[in-house]
């Protein structure tokens, strides 16, 4: 009796393992089908290649993009101050025009 319980006690813990390592590779496999998915439509995608996105740069806009980022530890002392006013670019799709024209404004 106490042969089997230990027996038992390793092909459970097997199995387990087993299970929680497909349920981990299932859950990676399938979240990468959302970024595969822009190829897969016609006409101009977010992405140009699987590894560029397609971007526009703005040259000729009244906007001007000033970015300021400030970063704190958690005693609230002064770490790092990064300071941008580069060029603008945006994503031509309709999901950012949407985003853009009805969510933000």
């Amino acid at each position: 009796l106490i042969y089997l319980r230990q027996n038992l006690l390793f092909y459970v813990n097997k199995l387990t393992i087993v299970l929680l390592s497909v349920a981990f590779v299932t859950l990676i496999a399938g979240s990468m089908g959302f970024v595969a998915a822009d190829h897969l439509e016609p006409g101009q995608g977010i992405y140009v290649d699987d590894g560029t996105v397609n971007l526009v740069v703005s040259t000729d806009t009244k906007m001007q993009v000033h970015l300021q980022a400030i970063t704190r530890n958690d005693d609230g002392q002064l770490i790092n101050v990064t300071e941008s006013t580069a060029t603008g670019a945006y994503i031509p799709h309709k999901i950012t025009d949407d985003v853009f024209d009805t969510l933000m404004g």
